[in-house]
C-alpha cells in the first residue's frame, strides 16, 4: 500500500513542469519504441547538440539501438529534426546494440569527437567538423582494451578536453564473465594527446573502492590547477564514488565516498560538470535512496566536490539519465529523461535549471526552502 501511494504521487508530481521546458525526443518518435541516454554538448558556436540511444524493438540496454542526435541554435527553444549518427548494419537475431557514448569537442580544431561502444565489448568513434550537421564513418579504437575484459562502457554523458589539450573519457569494464556492469567493475579513463587521433589512444588511471564498484562517471579539470582531474561516478549502492587525479588522469590516487550526494540502490548515472568563472561544480542526479528513479535534483559543490549542497527539484516526479552543458549565455540547461511511470521515460526533456539571476543564490536557505521528496516516504 505504501509503495502505491508513493508510486501515485509520482504521477500526479509528474504532470507538473519546470518553466522553460522542451521536449527533445519523444518516446514513439520515428518509430522507436524508446529515447534513453541523454547527451547534451555545447559548441563552441553556441550550438546545443542533444544525443540519445535510439531502441528499437523495446527499452532494455541490449536490444537494437540507433544513436541518433539533434540541433538547436536558440539556447534550446527549437531542435532540428531526429537524425542518425551511427546505425549497425546487422539486424534481426544477429543485431549488435550500440551507446555508451561521451560527445567532447576538441579545443584545437574545433572537431566534435564522440567516442561509443558497440555491444560494450568494442570501442569505436566518429567525428564532425561542421558543428554537428554531419559525422563521418565510425573508426575502431584498438588501443585501450584487454583481452580479458567481458565489459566495457564509456561516460555517459560526456568527456573532458584538459587546458593541455589532452583528450580524457571516463569508462568501466569488467574482467568477470556475464557481468554487464556493476558488480566487480572497474573505473578507468582512456586518454589521447594527438587530437583524437583513433591510432592515439591509451589506456588512463584506473580506480575502485572496497566493494563500492564504479560505474558511469563524469569528468572535470578543476581549475586553475591543470590536470587536476575529479570524476563523479555512480556505483551500486545509495552513495557515489569520488575519484581525484593530479596529473591528468594517468593516476589516480585518492578515492573517496561523496557522502553529500545520495543516489538511488544500485545507483544511476548523474551529470558534473565546472563552471571555471565561479570556481563551482554543478551535478545533477536522483535525489532518492529506493529503488525508484525519482526526483532528479540539482547540487552544488564550491569544494571540488568535496561536499555537496542541494539547490533545486528539476523534476519530482520519474526521472533517470541527465546530462548537463554550461551554454554560451552562462545558464545551465539539462536534458535528462522524463516520464509517467517508472523505468520507461516517455521523452528527453531539456530544461535551464540555473542562470546568472540564481548566481548568488544562498545554497543553505534553499536546502530548506525548496520541496524535500523524502516527506513522501
Amino acid at each position: 500500500m505504501i509503495l502505491l501511494t508513493i508510486l501515485w504521487c509520482l504521477c500526479v508530481l509528474a504532470k507538473f513542469s519546470s518553466e522553460n521546458e522542451t521536449i527533445v525526443f519523444s518516446r514513439g518518435e520515428a518509430g522507436y519504441y524508446c529515447i534513453r541516454i541523454p547527451s547534451l554538448l555545447t559548441t563552441f558556436r553556441g550550438t546545443l547538440l542533444a544525443f540519445g540511444e535510439a531502441r528499437m524493438f523495446n527499452c532494455h540496454d541490449d536490444t537494437q539501438i540507433d544513436i541518433v542526435f539533434k540541433r538547436s541554435l536558440d539556447n534550446g527553444m527549437t531542435w532540428s529534426n531526429l537524425q542518425i549518427m551511427y546505425r549497425d548494419n546487422a539486424s534481426g537475431e544477429n543485431f549488435n546494440w550500440v551507446g555508451n557514448f561521451a560527445p567532447i569537442q576538441l579545443k584545437t580544431n574545433q572537431r566534435i569527437l564522440v567516442p561509443f561502444c558497440k555491444n560494450n565489448l568494442i570501442l569505436m568513434q566518429v567525428y564532425s567538423d561542421d558543428d554537428g550537421l554531419t559525422f563521418s564513418q565510425p573508426q575502431i579504437i584498438f588501443n585501450v582494451t584487454k583481452p580479458n575484459w567481458k565489459w566495457v562502457a564509456l561516460g555517459p554523458p560526456s568527456g573532458l578536453a584538459l587546458q593541455s589539450n589532452r583528450i580524457l573519457i571516463p569508462g568501466d569494464y569488467s574482467t568477470v564473465e556475464n557481468i554487464r556492469a556493476g558488480s566487480f567493475s572497474v573505473g578507468f579513463v582512456m586518454l589521447n594527446d594527438f587530437d583524437g587521433q583513433v591510432d592515439k589512444w591509451y589506456l588512463g588511471g584506473e580506480y575502485r573502492l572496497d566493494d563500492y564498484f564504479p560505474n558511469e562517471g563524469q569528468a572535470v579539470e578543476l581549475l586553475p590547477r591543470a590536470n587536476s582531474i575529479f570524476i563523479n561516478a555512480r556505483s551500486y549502492s545509495t552513495k557515489r564514488i569520488g575519484a581525484y587525479s593530479d596529473d591528468g588522469g594517468i593516476t589516480f590516487k585518492r578515492v573517496v565516498l561523496l557522502n553529500t550526494l545520495i543516489q538511488p540502490l544500485h545507483g544511476c548515472e548523474g551529470s558534473t560538470i565546472y563552471d571555471s568563472k565561479s570556481n563551482q561544480l554543478f551535478y545533477s542526479g536522483l535525489a532518492e535512496t529506493s529503488i525508484i528513479r525519482a526526483n532528479l535534483s540539482l547540487h552544488i559543490s564550491t569544494d571540488n566536490g568535496e561536499s555537496w549542497s542541494y539547490i533545486k527539484s528539476i523534476c519530482l516526479g520519474p526521472s533517470g539519465y541527465s546530462s548537463l552543458t554550461l551554454m554560451h549565455n552562462q545558464s545551465i540547461g539539462v536534458l535528462y529523461e522524463k516520464g509517467s511511470i517508472i523505468g520507461v521515460p516517455d521523452s528527453l526533456t531539456f530544461s535551464i535549471v540555473y542562470n546568472q539571476t540564481e548566481k548568488n543564490i544562498d545554497v543553505s536557505s534553499s536546502m530548506n526552502s525548496d520541496f524535500n521528496f523524502k516527506t513522501f516516504k
